[in-house]
């Protein structure tokens, strides 16, 4: 398997695990009369298999983590533990997203013991065979009009997964070269199907706002099924084709993936641009960061659903009630140097 961000089957991810290869808590409302509108549920699922996940995933933690609100719940699991990560590269001592550490192994290892206190941390690490179902729980929860924990309509809900695409391979009688149809991605061991959350979105509530964020290879499958079944009130952006890690770094690390590396830098705008950034500028800067890549053969684009107009404020869309986000500092030459 080369470097990109795709596995064929769960059995593969499995047999490679260990191996590197080729992102809610129940809140008080807002009192009644306040114009924030509804609440953001946001869950953020790194499904494993590959590092440039974990700088990912912890950039995304921090970038949320800035400027909670009131009306603003997060939640946040991994299924690869950064402290066993950091046990298998001694000489790694924080994980980095670009030229910047996200997170430093004195945050989660005791420097005396070299034991885990990830248990303080507001990120959850989630063994790989429970993650489908705690997922299937979560949005269970949100679709549940007896929870107290629910959506509820003027709430969004925000999805993201850092993760691996999967293919079923089939044969074709009388082709010597097999098919492969992209089905979902791999949440730990398991595949969430697209058809399984096309289902599964369709039974919230109406006028609740789902957005649903992927970078894993070919899930554009998943913009392709929600956009078939006609939903509304969706915002779907995912990778085309094969998803790519960035270069390695000096220290000979992927840091982090180009699709959520232009997600950042365009949610980064939303401290300084909340008036004009719109859809169409965060599915640009993603494009952006996709078609970085100097091998040609490693570009991608990505591909998007919404049902509501192109120019729509993506800080009225998905943040609602907490703008104002800082924005994560950009590479310099220095850091590269230091590392």
């Amino acid at each position: 398997m080369d470097d990109s961000l795709i596995s064929q089957s769960s059995s593969r991810h499995q047999k490679h695990q260990g191996q590197r290869k080729s992102l809610d808590a129940q809140l008080p409302r807002q009192p009644s009369g306040n114009n924030t509108g509804g609440r953001t549920h946001l869950l953020i699922l790194n499904g494993g298999g590959h590092t440039a996940f974990l700088g990912d995933f912890f950039a995304l933690v921090r970038f949320f983590e800035q400027r909670p609100s009131f009306n603003f719940g997060g939640e946040y699991w991994t299924t690869e533990s950064p402290d066993e990560c950091f046990a298998r590269n001694k000489g790694v001592v924080d994980i980095k997203f670009g030229g910047d550490t996200v997170l430093e192994k004195s945050e989660i290892v005791d420097p005396k013991d070299g034991t885990s206190t990830r248990n303080t941390q507001n990120w959850v690490y989630l063994p790989p065979p429970d993650a489908l179902a705690r997922f299937d729980a979560w949005l269970r929860i949100k679709s549940d009009t007896n929870a107290s924990e629910r959506a509820m309509p003027g709430d969004s809900i925000i999805l993201i997964f850092l993760a691996h695409g999967v293919q079923r391979t089939t044969s074709v009688p009388g082709s010597p070269d097999p098919v492969h149809t992209p089905i979902g991605l791999q949440l730990g061991h398991n595949i969430l199907e697209a058809e399984k959350l096309v289902a599964q979105l369709r039974r919230l509530e109406k006028d609740i706002q789902i957005n649903v964020i992927s970078l894993s290879c070919y899930s554009g499958v998943f913009s392709s099924r929600i956009a078939a079944d006609g939903q509304t009130d969706r915002w779907i952006l995912t990778e085309r084709e094969k998803a790519w890690p960035a270069l390695r770094s000096p220290s000979n690390r992927y840091r982090n993936s180009l699709f959520v590396a232009g997600l950042v830098r365009s949610l980064g705008g939303l401290s300084t641009l909340p008036i004009s950034l719109g859809l169409k500028m965060v599915k640009d800067d993603v494009t952006k960061a996709t078609q970085s890549h100097p091998d040609p053969s490693r570009l991608s684009t990505p591909q998007s659903y919404h049902s509501v107009h192109g120019n729509y404020k993506v800080a009225s869309l998905l943040f609602r009630a907490c703008a104002d986000f800082p924005i994560i500092p950009q590479n310099t030459a220095a850091r590269r140097r230091n590392e």
